[in-house]
């Protein structure tokens, strides 16, 4: 039910019952997998998954649609039994300072008036969230996480563009990351042999680590 205040839900509080992350799929920018990949110290393959069109419905209007060959996928946060990858046993989101600039902007649909104002707030329709009204959330702090999700999304809807303009043969998963920079885009060198030694003892490097993306991470 709308409230009678359309700024009503500026007192809303998470009540961590986990509902956003769970049977959701969130999508995610190149600037959401640096943050996240920086701020866990772990591989973007550890967490990325891609969504194709067999396994979830892609309006043919979605601007975060990306071309395989063939198929339609979006990229997303990994699923662990039916929810995202990091969300913990007690409900709530293990990588809250790194998460995802739609996570932090859910639940929320605000209509911004020509200035920027924050005009009204109303909720997203995609789950059933529970919340209380005891909490505060400043104008000014959804007007610029509105701001920042807006650039990363035209960023990124950019990018898809003309990653799906390009060659559909060379068009894998591996090769949209090195794409969009958050894989190297080739193989390092590999590491010098160092010479015998006098004594007589063979000293060898450490073999060297494959970065080219090889192996399945969606």
């Amino acid at each position: 039910m709308p409230f009678k205040d359309p700024l009503a839900l500026l007192k809303f509080r998470c009540t961590g019952c986990g509902n956003c992350c769970t049977g959701t799929t969130v999508y995610i920018t190149p600037e959401d997998v640096h943050r996240i990949a920086d701020g866990i110290g772990q591989s973007p393959r550890d967490f990325i998954r891609f969504f194709y069109d067999k396994f979830l419905t892609i309006a043919k209007s979605d601007t975060f649609a990306l071309r395989f060959g063939k198929r339609r996928a979006v990229m997303g946060l990994k699923w662990k039994s039916g929810h995202c990858t990091f969300l913990g046993k007690d409900n709530m989101c293990t990588i809250y300072e790194h998460r995802p600039v739609t996570c932090r902007q859910h639940p929320f649909n605000v209509t911004l008036s020509e200035t920027g104002a924050v005009e009204r707030v109303s909720l997203s329709r995609i789950v059933k969230c529970l919340y209380e009204l005891d909490g505060k959330i400043s104008k000014r702090h959804l007007s610029q996480l509105l701001n920042w999700n807006d650039k990363q999304t035209v960023a990124f809807e950019k990018t898809i563009k003309e990653w799906n303009k390009t060659d559909p043969k060379g068009q894998t998963r591996n090769a949209f990351l090195k794409f969009i920079g958050v894989l190297p885009s080739s193989k390092p060198p590999r590491a010098a042999r160092v010479p015998r030694k006098t004594s007589g003892h063979k000293s060898v490097a450490p073999p060297s680590v494959p970065t080219d993306g090889s192996g399945d991470f969606g």
